[in-house]
């Protein structure tokens, strides 16, 4: 789930590739996403953790693939007043 921080609701994605440093994610948005923007990724079963947009690249029509850099360690979920369930 990608949840861009501050603009608009949280996206459920497919994940494309993760490692230690960073993912990339298949959504369907029409939202504008910007390389730089800061968001909150949730993976699986991990806590959000914040990122930051690296690239985006429009493969069809509103789907897009998103590669970003987590910028932190998980956030707790309390900090962000988003309720989490792992």
């Amino acid at each position: 789930m990608l949840s861009p921080i501050g603009r608009t609701s949280p996206r459920m994605g497919l994940i494309h590739d993760q490692s230690h440093g960073g993912c990339s994610v298949i959504i369907v948005t029409d939202a504008e996403l910007n390389r730089g923007d800061l968001l909150l990724v949730r993976l699986g079963k991990l806590g959000p953790q914040q990122a930051r947009i690296s690239y985006v690249l429009l493969a069809a029509d509103d789907v897009r693939l998103v590669g970003c850099e987590f910028i932190g360690p998980p956030v707790d979920s309390d900090d962000i007043g988003v309720p989490y369930e792992g």
